[in-house]
């Protein structure tokens, strides 16, 4: 086993989700400009903390902190709201697709996030925006085909998503690999009710 893991903590999302989410990233396809990395539907998920390099022996106190997490936790639901871009849609680096948050999503993560700095790991310096990364814009993006994304984020409309039943964490492990990230669940830890 390596000495380090790259890993990731995050709410798994199911299959059928992940296929209508890969149907919105190829409307976007039909509109915008090459200069974006989609993500592949499989690794569709809502991240609460990303770790980076994590020793392996930190992976058991991990599973702990979560596992003590999804004691605390009891399941809800939400919902995808709109398409957007990071840090905004006039200038879009990343593009996303927003979820709706009566406060669950937040506690959740900062209970992610409270666990993850009690065991070691460095506290989030930007605030919790609960969204799906659909894709990522290549540097060498032109003004032109900037704002040609940017028209086609305001004009894709969503379809109707069934709510989205949140009711377990999982770890992930991600593999860099030419043809980008792999992720792998380690664990996943439900929730208590």
């Amino acid at each position: 086993m390596e000495d380090t893991v790259r890993a990731f903590i995050a709410i798994e999302l199911d299959a059928v989700i992940q296929a209508q989410l890969g149907g919105v990233i190829r409307d976007l396809i039909n509109c915008a400009p090459p200069k974006v990395k989609w993500s592949p539907e499989k690794n569709m998920h809502l991240t609460l903390k990303f770790l980076g390099d994590v020793q392996t022996w930190e992976v058991i106190t991990l599973q702990q902190m979560i596992r003590n997490c999804a004691n605390q936790s009891k399941s809800f639901r939400t919902n995808l709201t709109r398409l957007g871009a990071f840090p905004s849609v006039n200038n879009p680096r990343v593009v996303w697709v927003g979820l709706s948050d009566n406060g669950d999503l937040t506690r959740l993560a900062r209970t992610i996030e409270e666990g993850s700095r009690k065991i070691g790991f460095d506290a989030e310096e930007k605030g919790f925006t609960p969204h799906l990364t659909l894709g990522r814009v290549k540097p060498d993006i032109t003004p032109q085909e900037r704002s040609n994304l940017s028209a086609c984020i305001n004009s894709t409309p969503l379809p109707s998503f069934s709510p989205i039943l949140i009711q377990s964490i999982t770890l992930f492990q991600s593999i860099l690999k030419p043809g980008g990230a792999e992720y792998t669940a380690l664990s996943t830890s439900r929730f208590n009710h």
